[in-house]
């Protein structure tokens, strides 16, 4: 299989962000489009890929985001992919994974971005701050403004040779915070400290 960057004709020196899951407006693609146009100024060459549908076949926000790339100019800049089966090499293609959902409780997809060594960028809201450490594997960005998403994506830029130590910080974060085998350990120890009090309440 190949890269997503050989498949759309990206060069490699080409800014790759990307956004993964439903089309659907709380998931924030309007305000990562509102954001381009800035940051885009500073990084011409940047490009980005949407992917994913419509949620239950409604594409009045798909119509919405596609008439807000042709309104900004940005069709050039901007590639509606669908929805797709392979995640995981899109993942790992991107420079830069942006999840600017409103309030998600739980972004597997940030999950998976980070275990590929995707930096990401999330919405400070939901359940994504307890996901990331700010400044070590990603950048948690004010929810809901356009303009601080642009700043924080341009702060990611201007320092890009450390999107590699970004990337690897974020695979060893989830490796040590999601491993399956500790998380059940923890869950164990919960449940134990949870049966020691109420046994103590009992004496």
């Amino acid at each position: 299989l190949g890269s997503l960057r050989e498949e759309l004709n990206i060069p490699s020196e080409a800014v790759l962000i990307g956004m993964v899951g439903r089309m659907t407006e709380w998931k924030g693609y309007h305000h990562l489009l509102q954001a381009l146009p800035e940051v885009i100024e500073r990084h011409p060459e940047m490009k980005v890929v949407l992917v994913g549908d419509a949620l239950f076949a409604k594409d009045d926000y798909l119509k919405r985001l596609k008439r807000m790339v042709a309104e900004t100019g940005l069709q050039d800049h901007v590639c509606f992919l669908g929805q797709r089966e392979d995640i995981p090499n899109i993942m790992k293609s991107l420079d830069i994974f942006v999840s600017y959902s409103e309030a998600e409780p739980f972004g597997r997809v940030i999950i998976e971005a980070l275990a590929m060594e995707t930096p990401v960028i999330v919405a400070d809201s939901g359940g994504a701050p307890e996901i990331i450490e700010n400044g070590n594997c990603g950048i948690l960005a004010p929810s809901g403004n356009a303009e601080a998403l642009a700043a924080s994506i341009l702060s990611v830029l201007d320092k890009r040779e450390n999107l590699g130590v970004l990337g690897m910080n974020g695979k060893q974060w989830v490796e040590e915070k999601f491993n399956t085998k500790k998380v059940g350990l923890e869950i164990d120890r919960t449940y134990q400290s949870l049966n020691v009090s109420d046994s103590r309440k009992l004496v």
